[in-house]
């Protein structure tokens, strides 16, 4: 049994950011086979009253709902994410080979990328999209489910990652493998051609150059500026970050906030968006967007001043708790690239298992523990 759960664990931490249907296999595999692990979350209080807190706030929230049904399914959402902080805590033996596991990965999930976009691979399968969307006119990507912003925001991890491991690892090999996965990541991201990772990784290479070396943004950012110098496509996109004041989303922002304003304590009730925001939509939002094109202000609208205090309080606190925790610097890069995810989720709705579970692993008792050959 104790092989069986290694194996699952390997499995997620590889697959974890290459495609959700891999994730919840994973997940479901790891949680099973470990299962006695579940008592272990009784171990820390403060967590459990957080959570208990959460849960009744979410309770009032959905009672007090335009619609408590609609309301009702998405109450689970927040618990899904803690369920996998609670696997990354505790379920997982050894948390720094499985965020290596991830990043190799996620290198695969980019030379895919790159690979289709070259090739210009299009499978639809009884009317079903799974691999495309590569054509000169539209060539973001969709892989398996992930498009676009989806996509990026998974590739994202190895780009931040992989030059911090770069500057920790002593073998020179080793530093050659990691270059080449920040490569690859790098390559799908700028296929992506996502305007939130692109800030994102920003965001996230400044946090490990100031506190890792400052090579790392030397190193980066030359390597990020030939690619803008020789790719024009990506030289408008990154142009267009600066006007973001002219952009619809700013409209859409504008309308959600309006909503919040009205009810602030506990919100619209969760899964009600699409249900409240077209009474507060600005004349000039011109999109009729169906999301709040931010994760912060889906949980804020949804659930609350009260909700999204307990959930984003105890969320970035695990974070700082896990940067200023006595460690190695792995804890540090795990940090970056969850702080460039969320930088990401400013501008996009959106969710990662990695996210969940890199958090549990920043509190998991094992971490210092890195097995040879990993």
């Amino acid at each position: 049994m104790k092989e069986i759960a290694e194996k699952w664990e390997r499995f997620l931490g590889f697959t974890l950011n290459i495609n959700p249907v891999l994730n919840l296999l994973g997940v479901i595999g790891l949680s099973i086979s470990r299962r006695n692990r579940f008592k272990k979350i009784t171990e820390d209080r403060l967590n459990l009253y957080l959570w208990g807190g959460l849960a009744i706030s979410g309770l009032i929230s959905v009672i007090t709902a335009y619609n408590p049904l609609l309301a009702l399914p998405s109450y689970f959402i927040p618990f899904v994410f803690i369920w996998l902080y609670i696997l990354g805590r505790w379920y997982i033996d050894n948390p720094l080979r499985f965020f290596k596991d991830m990043i190799r990965g996620t290198a695969l999930l980019g030379l895919l990328t790159i690979l289709f976009y070259f090739l210009r691979v299009e499978l639809v399968i009884s009317g079903v999209r799974l691999i495309g969307r590569f054509s000169p006119t539209d060539h973001r990507g969709y892989i398996l489910g992930m498009g676009d912003n989806g996509l990026a925001m998974l590739l994202q991890a190895g780009v931040v990652a992989c030059p911090g491991i770069m500057f920790i690892v002593k073998d020179n090999r080793e530093k050659i493998k990691y270059l080449l996965y920040f490569l690859l990541s790098m390559g799908g991201l700028i296929i992506s051609n996502s305007r939130g990772a692109m800030v994102g990784v920003f965001v996230g290479i400044i946090i490990l150059g100031l506190f890792i070396s400052w090579k790392i943004i030397v190193i980066s950012g030359s390597l990020g500026g030939l690619a803008v110098a020789f790719i024009p496509q990506l030289l408008r996109r990154v142009k267009s970050i600066f006007g973001f004041a002219e952009m619809n989303r700013v409209n859409i922002y504008k309308g959600i906030l309006r909503m919040i304003a009205d009810h602030p304590w506990f919100g619209i009730g969760p899964g009600n968006f699409n249900l409240v925001y077209p009474s507060y939509r600005l004349t000039a939002e011109y999109e009729h967007v169906l999301s709040p094109h931010s994760n912060y202000l889906a949980i804020f609208s949804g659930w609350g001043i009260i909700g999204g205090a307990l959930f984003y309080g105890w969320l970035f606190f695990v974070m700082i708790r896990g940067w200023f925790s006595e460690g190695n610097k792995y804890k540090k890069i795990i940090v970056a690239v969850l702080v460039s995810f969320w930088v990401h989720v400013l501008i996009n709705d959106l969710f990662a298992a990695y996210t969940a579970i890199l958090l549990g692993c920043l509190d998991n008792s094992n971490f210092n523990r890195e097995p040879k050959g990993v």
